[in-house]
């Protein structure tokens, strides 16, 4: 709603700047849980799990989940095909993978090496899964089988630590 639109429907000489702030507050978290049950575009989804996770995480976590929405972009881009709700399955996870441990290219280093780690690979499952797993709850979602979906791992035998 437009500001002037907004102040003439809900102005009142009576009231305090704090409480007509308050309503306008109210009228925008109400428009954006409106909004993320009317849009099914998986991105979208993302972003805003993002957005409400934000403050309930360590301040690390929106930048991991950032990277694993890249990967997803990066196999859309490769298999030139879009990831929707409704393209998840089996057969997604298993090209997903494959597509994480052997073709995604580090695009932000100089020899772009190619593939990630076992780990990593296994770090983007499960925070999918976990993606995933929310926006079913919430029923925003169909629900979807995830037991075959393995979050791969392997012990680490070398830590590197700064001198920090």
């Amino acid at each position: 709603m437009p500001p002037p639109d907004f102040f003439k429907s809900y102005y009142n000489p009576n009231q305090t700047i704090k409480s007509i702030l308050n309503k306008s507050v109210a009228l925008n978290n109400q428009k954006f849980l409106q909004d993320i049950h009317l849009n099914k575009n998986i991105y979208f989804q993302i972003d805003s799990y993002i957005k409400i996770k934000t403050k309930k995480v360590f301040m690390d976590m929106p930048l991991i989940y950032r990277n694993m929405k890249d990967h997803l972009l990066s196999f859309k881009k490769f298999r030139n095909k879009p990831i929707t709700f409704e393209s998840l399955n089996f057969s997604f996870y298993e090209k997903f993978v494959d597509f994480l441990t052997y073709d995604y290219v580090f695009s932000r280093r100089k020899d772009n090496p190619v593939g990630l780690k076992t780990n990593t690979v296994g770090k983007t499952i499960n925070l999918f899964k976990t993606f995933l797993k929310d926006r079913i709850k919430k029923g925003l979602i169909p629900v979807y089988d995830m037991d075959d979906w393995i979050v791969f791992r392997v012990e680490a035998d070398a830590v590197y630590l700064s001198i920090k």
